[in-house]
């Protein structure tokens, strides 16, 4: 027998043996089942915006209806959700629901919460919006406070999407890494600030190609080179800290063929790096981060000192990033 939902006390099934010729019945020829009550449930999602990058966990708290305390069940509880009519992004186009084609998050045993995941697949103007509902007029399930979650389809930052040219902004981490330099002195006399607001980044073939057109600080470091995306990424803004843990965000890690490891005008070592990359929530803004890099002009001795404790694969110098803003061209 599987119970259905039931909130009313006081309900029981009786099974009662039926005689037949040939069989007598014995002394316990019925029996009484008593059903339990099942709890309403209160339920919300843990946030009110989500961004979709290439993969996100949206999480749903639920809470006993009777008690206000956080639920947690014996068994597995699945809890439904619905897709809000006002949605613009479009369901296996712009996004997925990875694994989840009944569109339920499941609250494990003994938990209070559950998670579903959802993957994108395609970016397209205007087509950025998802609103995930609790749904109302459901006999166990009750709407929270946050009975709805709207979740931003921003998407991958693929080469494609990097196609055309970018006029520098401004740097948005050079007092931090100035802050929090090892030494002080020369190692951060000569830092790589002075940039113009004609140095440019273009990005041509579908984004593949890079050709550098800079004669600021940045061109010491970016050389013409081939694009390849890695993966996806998450990185400190460690510029943005303040007080507690700094924000953290989702970029798309590059492979750049060649560039000027040792960001100098002097020196020179070519090589293929790694540079994290993010489109702003106004695709009008490339956010692009550098943290592999050999420095001799600035920063030379925590470059040595943190290279002499780093494993293989880990950049040195990933807390003190040079992390540049540039504007599309239009």
């Amino acid at each position: 027998m599987t119970p259905k939902n039931n909130f009313e006390d006081g309900k029981t099934i009786k099974l009662e043996l039926y005689p037949i010729d040939g069989y007598a019945l014995g002394e316990y020829n019925f029996t009484l089942i008593e059903v339990l009550t099942k709890g309403q449930l209160i339920c919300s999602f843990q946030e009110e915006n989500y961004v979709l990058p290439g993969e996100v966990e949206i999480r749903m708290d639920a809470k006993d209806a009777n008690t206000g305390k956080y639920f947690s069940a014996s068994t597995d509880t699945k809890v439904p959700f619905i897709v809000g009519e006002h949605s613009t992004a479009i369901e296996h186009v712009h996004y997925e629901f990875v694994d989840n084609p009944d569109k339920m998050f499941v609250i494990p045993a003994k938990k209070s919460y559950g998670t579903i995941k959802i993957r994108f697949l395609k970016w397209e103007e205007g087509k950025t919006t998802l609103f995930l509902l609790v749904p109302d007029g459901n006999d166990r399930i009750l709407p929270g406070d946050v009975d709805q979650t709207e979740i931003y389809i921003k998407g991958m930052t693929t080469p494609d999407r990097l196609e055309g040219k970018w006029i520098f902004k401004e740097l948005t981490s050079m007092d931090y890494v100035k802050n929090n330099a090892w030494y002080g002195g020369e190692e951060i006399a000569n830092m790589p600030e002075n940039n113009l607001p004609t140095d440019m980044l273009e990005f041509v073939n579908g984004g593949t190609r890079l050709k550098v057109h800079a004669t600021g600080d940045m061109a010491k470091y970016f050389r013409d080179a081939d694009v390849t995306f890695l993966k996806e990424q998450l990185v400190y803004l460690y510029e943005f800290g303040g007080i507690g843990r700094p924000p953290q965000v989702t970029v798309s890690m590059m492979n750049l063929s060649q560039a000027n490891v040792n960001f100098s005008g002097v020196n020179e070592k070519l090589r293929s790096v790694q540079v994290g990359f993010r489109l702003l929530e106004d695709n009008e803004t490339l956010e692009v981060t550098v943290f592999d890099y050999e420095p001799t002009d600035f920063l030379y001795n925590t470059y040595r000192d943190l290279a002499a404790w780093s494993g293989e694969g880990e950049f040195p110098m990933e807390m003190h990033m040079i992390r540049y803003h540039f504007t599309k061209v239009k």
